[in-house]
């Protein structure tokens, strides 16, 4: 387990400086993916093409400052619970979303993930 934690930090470091395939080193090549319904891109999502594709469309939805801020990783009986905030800056100003981030890893690699948030502040970051 803590091998895992381990690995999803070294995710989180990537996706932070932006480097999408070290991020895509962590994802089983099929990983499933799901974020609320009430997200602007809220769904599933299958494999890494699709994620980037989400990647994207939250990036753009969310602008050039919006970060993930992992605060806390839990480990558990076959994967990793992130604790965490979305942060940004729109017009309107700066912004900050809790999330609950948990991750299913097997053999090294996120299998699945699945996101809990605040639906209505993240359409109102994502303006």
């Amino acid at each position: 387990m803590a091998d895992d934690v381990a690995i999803l930090r070294a995710g989180y470091e990537a996706f932070a400086r932006g480097d999408v395939p070290a991020v895509l080193e962590v994802f089983h090549p099929e990983i499933e993916w799901t974020e609320p319904e009430g997200y602007p891109w809220g769904g599933t999502y299958r494999g890494h093409e699709e994620v980037v594709g989400l990647f994207r469309t939250a990036g753009e939805k969310l602008g050039a400052d919006w970060q993930v801020v992992p605060d806390r990783f839990v480990a558990t009986g076959d994967g990793v619970l992130v604790l965490g905030r979305h942060t940004g800056r729109n017009a309107a100003g700066a912004w900050e979303v809790p999330f609950a981030m948990v991750w299913e890893m097997r053999d090294g690699r996120a299998v699945r993930f699945t996101q809990y948030g605040d639906s209505v502040l993240m359409r109102e970051a994502a303006g």
